[in-house]
């Protein structure tokens, strides 16, 4: 299975058979809450297709843009990691077996807020990107 991430050696393992056309795309933007293009930003693109999971890791280009290609047809998670000052942010997508299907993703930037941030922040401060997946650490 050919899965290609913009600008970024991807490896995808087939645990199982997932069958059909691989043509898909997702791609979109990542900006901050005032409209700033947020790059070097790792994007997460997650889908379930028969008995397997397709998963591709890509990095966001100076304009905040991501692309995933050669996808399968599904429905993906797109979450990505902007960062300290940014809460994570995710949308979804149901993908067609040849389509380019678009999900721009906006970070809420915090410490504008008061508290509730905070709380935020910690949360997602807990999360670490990581080749293989997130890690959990419990402060």
């Amino acid at each position: 299975m050919a899965v290609r991430g913009l600008d970024m050696p991807v490896t995808a393992t087939r645990t199982g058979s997932l069958g059909g056309v691989y043509g898909a795309q997702v791609r979109g933007t990542l900006r901050s809450d005032t409209g700033t293009p947020l790059s070097s930003k790792k994007v997460e693109v997650k889908g379930a297709r028969g008995c397997g999971t397709v998963l591709v890791r890509v990095e966001t280009q100076p304009d905040g843009s991501y692309r995933a290609e050669n996808l399968p047809p599904a429905t993906f998670t797109i979450a990505a990691t902007p960062g300290p000052g940014y809460a994570n942010a995710t949308g979804t997508v149901t993908a067609s077996a040849m389509g380019v299907h678009t999900r721009n993703l906006v970070a809420q930037q915090l410490g504008r807020w008061g508290i509730m941030d905070a709380i935020v922040s910690t949360w997602t401060d807990m999360f670490a990107y990581v080749p293989g997946g997130f890690t959990y650490t419990c402060l």
